[in-house]
């Protein structure tokens, strides 16, 4: 670490040697079940206050512009990282026990398929999600103050998610679907966290009516994008408009490296592919990864 750790508002941040390009972010928090329950009942969220997966693990979070922040007392802000993390886990059930069935097949290994840690696969949610977050990035490079948020993003695709077994059917039901999840309470839109319903991840909406407006934006541009490709006659073929949102050379160099020049013509988009064609579902998800693994292009988002 070659640096002193940054205060945030409610993070401490290490940054390490310019190097190594990595810093990470340290948030100091505190037990809080029972009062985190308590709060969801008399919100009249008794189910879900009394679901230990969901509520057993919130937190009480540290806030530098509140008085008490140098001190310990009974109204710190409240969160709940691991509860979120549990419900997002419970919207992808069938296809992430499937996904390690898959991996057991695949590394011949002896383990059960409960011994599989979740990072060891991905799923068709997981997937989708990380080709519209790169969506996103690339059409907001330069306005990334306004740009979707990706725990919205991330909260509305999971409800829209069916445990459909391919990446181009999640990303049909999350694309089509994600907006019906976007609540109007009075003249609020309000995405809920859903494991405190009180809590509004499009609070900023109101306050600023550009972020809401861009939301709807990219979801347009995002269907138009992705309808072209899911409707292409050969998976090595993308659609120009979508090569360039996705960032061109990127797009290229990626077909180049993973897509051998025998599977050219192969019929239907490679994430249309179900578990039957592995080589194709493993070609796709390294195009994912190399898409997901680089940064925000030189070009960006072409507006009109």
């Amino acid at each position: 670490m070659a640096n002193p750790p940054e205060e945030g508002r409610r993070c401490w941040t290490l940054h390490y040697a310019d190097g190594a390009q990595f810093h990470m972010d340290i948030l100091p928090a505190l037990p809080d079940v029972q009062r985190y329950q308590i709060m969801l009942k008399e919100l009249g969220h008794g189910g879900l206050a009394n679901d230990p997966a969901l509520t057993g693990q919130a937190i009480a979070i540290t806030d530098k512009t509140l008085p008490q922040y140098t001190r310990v007392t009974e109204d710190w802000p409240q969160s709940n990282p691991m509860g979120y993390a549990a419900w997002f886990r419970s919207r992808m059930t069938v296809q992430l026990t499937e996904r390690k069935k898959a991996f057991v097949k695949r590394e011949k290994i002896t383990a059960s398929v409960d011994e599989i840690p979740d990072y060891k696969v991905k799923t068709p949610l997981q997937r989708a999600l990380q080709l519209l977050k790169r969506h996103r990035d690339c059409m907001f490079a330069e306005n990334g103050d306004h740009k979707p948020i990706s725990i919205i993003i991330t909260t509305l695709a999971a409800h829209a998610y069916n445990e459909e077994p391919t990446i181009s059917e999640a990303l049909h039901s999350i694309l089509m679907g994600m907006d019906r999840y976007i609540e109007s309470r009075g003249d609020e839109a309000w995405v809920a966290n859903p494991v405190n319903p009180a809590e509004n991840f499009a609070d900023k909406w109101a306050e600023e009516p550009e972020k809401r407006e861009n939301f709807y934006k990219w979801l347009e541009q995002a269907r138009q994008d992705f309808a072209l490709y899911l409707r292409a006659s050969q998976f090595d073929v993308m659609p120009e408009i979508l090569k360039e949102h996705l960032g061109t050379d990127l797009v290229d160099r990626t077909f180049n490296a993973v897509i051998p020049a025998a599977a050219v013509g192969l019929a239907a988009p490679a994430i249309v592919k179900g578990a039957a064609g592995s080589d194709d579902v493993a070609r796709a998800e390294a195009a994912i990864n190399q898409l997901q693994q680089t940064g925000t292009q030189s070009k960006p988002w072409a507006r009109s």
